[in-house]
């Protein structure tokens, strides 16, 4: 195994999408709430709300999820989506962050958006963040996903600001496949595994735990996520 890591690794193709091995269960039916965005930021309250729906929609129909996604004002929710002041983590600025799954029943995983940066929920200029991308790459890791190797996957480790790219093909498979793989099944070799220690996944797969799942601004308003 850590041979064929090796040699996927050095061969460098195809893109390659993380994954630390969490999921939601088959056939559930995952509640969301989304806090509005603050006044200051200048967005379209009902454009954010459709851009959110749209983004989990998205996700279910291009990779055949099944998953069910359902907005909730009131009550448990799988899924908390809010707006923070100074997103921060030890001395780095975030743009975002998302809770893998599947989670403490009871307490929702965190999607956080940094309200204290520039946002269109279309980017039409490159000094800002396009809302469309970020939220489709926290609800990736919401889902399960890990970052990918390309810098084209709305998954890739580092998102500049301005239009985003939307989803990518190996963001796509690697969500259909984590979602159709069956407790002891491995899935496609695009799952790697940093420790080897397959039995740690609920899903026994060849996966790589990525590091982190944030997004930190940088020069010129990359982020790394």
């Amino acid at each position: 195994m850590l041979r064929r890591l090796q040699e996927v690794l050095a061969a460098g193709s195809p893109p390659f999408v993380f994954w630390h091995g969490g999921r939601w269960n088959r056939g559930s039916t995952i509640h969301y709430t989304v806090q509005p965005a603050p006044a200051a930021l200048n967005l379209d309250q009902k454009l954010v709300l459709r851009t959110i729906a749209d983004a989990f929609g998205a996700w279910k129909a291009a990779g055949n999820l099944p998953l069910t996604f359902q907005r909730v004002e009131l009550g448990l929710s799988e899924i908390e989506i809010s707006w923070v002041e100074n997103l921060t983590s030890g001395t780095d600025v975030l743009a975002g962050f998302a809770d893998y799954p599947p989670g403490t029943p009871g307490i929702a995983n965190r999607i956080r958006l940094n309200a204290s940066l520039a946002w269109e929920v279309s980017a039409s200029r490159g000094d800002v963040f396009d809302l469309q991308n970020i939220v489709l790459h926290e609800i990736g890791h919401a889902l399960g996903l890990g970052h990918s190797t390309s810098d084209l996957s709305v998954m890739s480790g580092s998102i500049g600001a301005g239009p985003g790219n939307g989803l990518f093909p190996a963001d796509i498979e690697a969500a259909s496949d984590i979602y159709r793989a069956t407790p002891g099944q491995r899935v496609l070799a695009r799952f790697l595994t940093e420790t080897l220690d397959l039995a740690r996944s609920p899903v026994t797969c060849p996966i790589l735990q990525p590091p982190h799942n944030r997004l930190r601004p940088k020069r010129r308003k990359r982020a790394v996520i």
